[in-house]
């Protein structure tokens, strides 16, 4: 590894581990001859202090998606399926309503079969596939790319289908065997659990996740499904990506097919994961232009652990990321794609981005006073921080994301902050707050129809525990700062039938919320896709 590579890699994980924002994981950097360094740090376990080792595994979550396409894209080597095959054609079973066209197996592989995101209601593959019944397809096929784990449960069914075998079966013997992943496996049981590390998610599981906050052991649940499946040490997860790098040759034979290869990284769909550059999905990885070269991303995010995948494919080098910090936490990549600027850097590649999850520039907070009818705070600035400050008293405002920030202030602790310093607007739960003495807006009534709604609903399901209904400006919105799978754009519900809202303003999207009963003027439970929310006794 380039020494000045090493020393990035060193600082900034010193720095995570020190924040509390990653307990423990592994980075492993892959050089352009195909060889893997790798560099555990941290520990895995905050209780006993354990380090992580060489041999440590983690939970690689939607990275196990690009396995199942190396999979489906072998069988369409042989001849056993198409690409363009529709979906039903080899799952007759699949009952999905739509108005369009039926979706294929290059849809799903491409996330614009128009799918639900999946609610992950079921630990069941078929059980989850057959609770499609009672959703839609919000676009047509090949249009919309609108991430689905549901679309790539299917892929999982349609392989056992087709082969008579599990997809994990397959992913073991096509992928992690040729990639010389020999300490990886393709389903994570009980009899597994001691050689991962313990998995963490937020002690306060309702509330945005901040730098420092207590963490807890995360739900431990075993997985085999296709869409996230595969657990593995550090350096078996950098010789993967190597083989990637390699467009799909691993030694001196081929995973999938040249030709295959270039289906993945060429068959693109619309639009791509969140990325600071341009990107498109591809058939199960993410394909970027960073610094003029094509690059393969992916993220992955499971109850417990955050991973990352990032390569350039014309210089065939690469990083790796494990981490066993909360699946939604975006350390890992943050990590990932530091060490890879370095990677790319000392690779000579000439104008490399330093990655930064969000601009340089700091907002302007001066004039900071903000107010609506329940109240106001000014924002100062203390030791460089900005600082919330009312008549209670005052918190640090940490930055997020772009626009939106998480605060220490109890008062103002329990949703995300998003800020329009253009616009003029603080958006904070239900409450939009004005600049300096302009009017903030009037909240608008909700009518008796929505008023029912609004509260905070709890589900048992790891992936999503708590979401919350607010009105603002007369419409629904639904609001979700913590969760591996959780919605936290904070969209509106848009009405579509009596009692059944679309999540979100776009009319392509397919996720649904249905109203349970009304009792002395509260809705009791909401469904989403399928996972059932009950109203809870917290605020």
């Amino acid at each position: 590894m380039d020494p000045g590579v090493h020393d990035v890699l060193i600082g900034i994980t010193a720095d995570a581990v020190a924040a509390g924002v990653v307990p423990g994981g592994v980075v492993a950097v892959v050089s352009a001859d195909g060889s893997v360094a790798t560099v555990p740090f941290g520990v895995t376990d905050l209780a006993t202090h354990r380090p992580v080792t060489y041999d440590t595994r983690f939970e690689i979550g939607s990275i196990s998606k690009s396995c199942t396409a190396l999979v489906v894209l072998g069988l369409v080597d042989q001849g056993l399926i198409g690409l363009d095959d529709a979906a039903v054609r080899h799952l007759p079973w699949l009952d999905v309503p739509s108005p369009f066209e039926p979706f294929t197996i290059r849809h799903l592989l491409q996330h614009t079969a128009g799918l639900v995101m999946g609610a992950d209601a079921v630990p069941d593959e078929r059980a989850q596939i057959a609770m499609m019944r009672g959703t839609v397809v919000g676009s047509p096929p090949g249009t919309f790319f609108h991430y689905s784990n549901l679309g790539y449960v299917v892929l999982g069914q349609i392989v056992q289908a087709v082969t008579g075998r599990s997809c994990a079966d397959l992913v073991v013997e096509r992928v992690l065997v040729p990639s010389g992943m020999t300490g990886s496996i393709a389903r994570v049981t009980d009899a597994d659990r001691e050689t991962l590390a313990t998995g963490y998610q937020p002690v306060f599981e309702d509330r945005p996740f901040l730098p420092g906050d207590r963490l807890a052991p995360a739900t431990w649940f075993g997985v085999e499904a296709a869409d996230g499946n595969v657990a593995a040490p550090g350096r078996d997860l950098g010789a993967y990506l190597a083989v990637l790098l390699a467009r799909g040759r691993a030694g001196g034979s081929d995973v999938v097919s040249p030709q295959a290869f270039d289906e993945i990284v060429g068959s693109l769909a619309p639009d791509g994961e969140p990325s600071p550059n341009p990107s498109r999905y591809g058939l199960g990885l993410n394909v970027e232009q960073i610094a003029g070269s094509s690059c393969i991303s992916h993220g992955g995010g499971m109850v417990g652990y955050a991973s990352f995948i990032i390569g350039d494919l014309d210089e065939r080098v690469g990083v790796a990321v494990m981490t066993n910090a909360p699946g939604d936490s975006p350390a890992a990549e943050w990590l990932a794609r530091r060490v890879f600027g370095a990677v790319q850097s000392s690779a000579g590649i000439a104008d490399v981005p330093d990655y930064r999850p969000w601009p340089d520039e700091e907002p302007d907070w001066q004039g900071g006073n903000w107010s609506d009818e329940r109240g106001r705070f000014h924002v100062v600035r203390e030791a460089g921080d900005p600082m919330l400050v009312d008549d209670e008293g005052s918190g640090r405002l940490v930055r997020l994301s772009a626009d939106t920030w998480g605060c220490t202030h109890p008062g103002w602790r329990t949703f995300v902050h998003v800020v329009d310093h253009e616009g003029g607007s603080w958006t904070y739960g239900d409450r939009v707050l004005a600049r300096g003495s302009a009017k903030a807006s009037e909240p608008g009534a909700l009518g008796v129809e929505l008023a029912p709604v609004v509260g905070h609903y709890r589900s048992y399901s790891p992936w999503w525990t708590h979401l919350r209904i607010v009105g603002r400006a007369g419409r629904l919105h639904l609001l979700a700062d913590n969760g591996v799978e959780a919605n936290k754009d904070q969209p509106e519900l848009v009405p579509v039938t009596p009692g059944v809202f679309r999540i979100g303003a776009d009319p392509r999207l397919p996720e649904r919320l249905a109203l349970g009963p009304v009792v002395d003027g509260q809705v009791l439970w909401v469904d989403r896709d399928g996972c059932r929310y009950s109203r809870t006794f917290t605020p």
